[in-house]
C-alpha cells in the first residue's frame, strides 16, 4: 500500500471499434471408436443478458470426431494503463493493456465441426472456430487438441468396455486485438462450467489423454491419441 501514491489501472483512450466473434460454451473431442457426451452450464453475466441467450448446452459425438457449441458474442475493447493516484491506496496495476468485455450478440451452433470422424489423434485440431456464417468477423484462438499425454491413459485390451468422466471450470482462448496499427492477442477467460462423460468401447486399444483442465492448460475436457491393442 502506497503512503503518498498509489498506481491504479484506469481506461487510457476511447474503446475499440465492438466486433463480433463465435464463443464456444464448449468444445468436445470423443475419443476414437468411443463416445462423448458433454454439456455447459453458463453462468448469470454478460452471457445470459438477453432472452435469446441459452444458460445450457449439449453435444454427442463418435469414434475420434471433435465438435462445438456457442454462441455470436460482441467484444467491447477499452485500452488502459497504470495511472499514479496521489493518497493512500493497495496498488492494483494492470494486467493486460486491454479491457476485454463480451456479451452475447445472437446466433447459436450445436455441433459445428472441429475434427470429422475417424481421427486416431487430436493433434490436428484447428485453432480457431470455422467462420462459416455470421457472425463471425474476428476469430478466436482456441486450443483444445492433443499436444501431450498427462493423465492416466484408459485402456480397454483384454477388458470390458470403459466409463470415464471430467469437468472443467472454464476455458481460456485468445482475442486479436488492433489498435494503432498494431495487432496483439489478449487472453481472455471464459467462465462456463463443462462436463463430460466419455465411453470406450471393450477390447478396443489404449487412449493416450491430455487432460485440457489439468494446472497450467487451456481448460475443457480430454484429447485423445489411441493405439490398437
Amino acid at each position: 500500500m502506497g503512503v503518498l501514491a498509489h498506481v491504479t489501472c484506469e481506461p487510457s483512450g476511447p474503446s475499440l471499434h465492438p466486433f463480433q466473434a463465435w464463443v464456444p460454451s464448449e468444445m468436445a473431442n470423443s475419443p476414437y471408436g468411443g463416445v462423448v457426451w458433454a454439456n455447459a452450464s453458463i453462468p448469470q453475466g454478460p452471457f445470459l443478458d438477453s432472452p435469446e441467450a441459452p444458460n445450457w448446452y449439449e453435444i454427442g459425438l463418435t469414434n475420434g470426431s471433435a465438435a462445438w457449441a456457442g454462441f455470436g458474442a460482441e467484444f467491447n475493447v477499452t485500452p488502459r494503463s497504470n495511472q499514479s493516484v496521489l493518497g493512500p491506496g493497495l496498488g492494483t496495476p494492470c494486467s493486460t493493456p486491454f479491457q476485454i468485455s463480451p456479451t452475447f450478440w445472437g446466433g447459436i451452433v450445436l455441433g459445428g465441426p472441429l475434427l470429422g470422424s475417424g481421427n486416431m489423434s487430436d493433434v490436428k485440431e484447428p485453432s480457431t472456430l470455422n467462420a462459416y456464417i455470421p457472425p463471425s468477423t474476428v476469430e478466436l484462438g482456441i486450443s483444445d487438441g492433443y499436444s501431450v499425454a498427462n493423465h492416466d491413459a484408459v485402456s480397454t485390451c483384454g477388458g470390458g468396455a470403459v466409463w470415464r468422466w471430467a469437468n472443467s471450470t472454464g476455458f481460456t482462448a485468445t482475442v486479436p486485438v488492433m489498435s494503432g496499427g498494431s495487432l496483439t492477442q489478449e487472453t481472455f477467460a471464459f467462465p462456463f462450467f463443462d462436463s463430460f462423460h466419455y465411453w470406450f468401447p471393450a477390447n478396443y486399444g489404449v487412449w493416450q489423454i491430455d487432460n485440457l483442465s489439468a494446472p497450467g492448460g487451456p481448460g475443457g475436457g480430454w484429447a485423445f491419441s489411441y493405439t490398437p491393442c
